[in-house]
């Protein structure tokens, strides 16, 4: 029933507020379980820093199982079911008057792109069909930067070839390769936080003037950095989480 009343709410505090000043709803969602979520599962934090984080391709696990790491896994089974559940989700709160995002963004990693598409599906997004939204993707919406396999994108070419038919479009400047990743350096929150309030400048800037109610699918690290830009209380988010926010940004003069 709040979010049923939240997109008149926001209609009139953006009538009655000065020029330079904007409200929007942004639904901010974490990816599925992915194969180095369930890597980090079976072997514990001190290994997974230590040792599994750096490694490419299909690594062994103590328990035997072979599983495609990094760069840039895919969503585990259990990562798509939970996805699925978003959309069954998604539609009971729609059908109850959640207002619809009119905007999607994305991480150009395949986990948030996946877990984008299967929430959306034949909701907002429809696969090999002109209908619905085109989610643009945005490098500031990945994950932190840098050591972590997981953490280093696909090319722009194998990331068309995997999400094909879904209608996702890339932001200006989006290079072909990976160029932001290093091995031998990490990410500071801090730095990831003006990452996160460059997203949210974009998502105010004048051509999405009319979009109050955008949704992004990213990351842990990159929803906790959002919260911290907007000064929201500190939230952790689980895999396949979702945490609406009401933004409030005023321009600079």
């Amino acid at each position: 029933m709040i979010l049923k009343s939240l997109l008149k709410e926001l209609q009139t505090l953006n009538s009655n507020s000065p020029a330079d000043t904007k409200y929007k709803l942004i639904f901010c969602a974490r990816h599925g379980q992915g194969y180095h979520n369930y890597t980090l599962s079976i072997v514990g934090r001190p290994l997974w820093d230590s040792y599994y984080s750096h490694q490419y391709g299909d690594v062994k696990l103590p328990n035997g199982e072979i599983v495609n790491y990094g760069p840039d896994p895919f969503l585990t089974p259990l990562g798509e079911s939970q996805a699925k559940f978003i959309n069954e989700t998604l539609i009971k709160e729609i059908n109850n008057g959640m207002p619809l995002p009119t905007k999607l963004f994305s991480s150009p990693f395949t986990r948030s792109c996946q877990t984008l598409y299967l929430s959306m599906n034949n909701i907002l997004m429809f696969k090999n069909s002109d209908k619905g939204l085109k989610p643009l993707i945005m490098e500031n919406l990945r994950e932190t930067i840098g050591e972590h396999t997981c953490d280093e994108r696909s090319s722009k070419k194998v990331i068309e070839e995997r999400l094909n038919g879904w209608g996702f479009t890339f932001e200006d400047g989006f290079t072909e390769n990976d160029e932001l990743y290093r091995s031998d350096w990490r990410e500071s929150v801090g730095e990831l936080t003006i990452r996160s309030n460059r997203f949210l400048q974009n998502v105010f800037d004048d051509k999405y003037n009319d979009d109050l109610v955008v949704y992004s699918s990213s990351h842990s690290g990159q929803v906790k950095s959002i919260l911290l830009a907007v000064g929201h209380r500190p939230y952790i988010i689980p895999t396949a989480g979702l945490i609406p926010i009401v933004v409030k940004a005023v321009k600079r003069k």
